[in-house]
């Protein structure tokens, strides 16, 4: 639910404009304590690595910049493909 839900209305948009990583921090933090209940004690990047089901946001994130990527490359012609 988390990977249909809110990652696609979190990282909206964030393709185009470079984001801090306090950012990602705090999406990771809220997705493991909607997941497991707060806790201040608990490494949320550890705790996201133990859920198989679940994927990082800071990767979530690479893999909708290199789609994006991908789309423009195969969408554009060779004129503004070059640089």
């Amino acid at each position: 639910m988390i990977s249909a839900g809110v990652y696609p209305v979190a990282m909206y948009g964030m393709e185009l404009v470079p984001l801090g990583s306090q950012h990602l921090t705090t999406l990771r933090t809220a997705v493991v304590n909607a997941v497991l209940g707060p806790s201040i004690s608990r490494n949320s990047t550890l705790a996201l690595h133990c859920m198989p089901q679940l994927l990082d946001p800071q990767l979530v994130l690479i893999q909708r910049v290199l789609l994006a990527a991908r789309r423009y490359l195969l969408r554009s012609d060779v004129a503004t493909m070059v640089l």
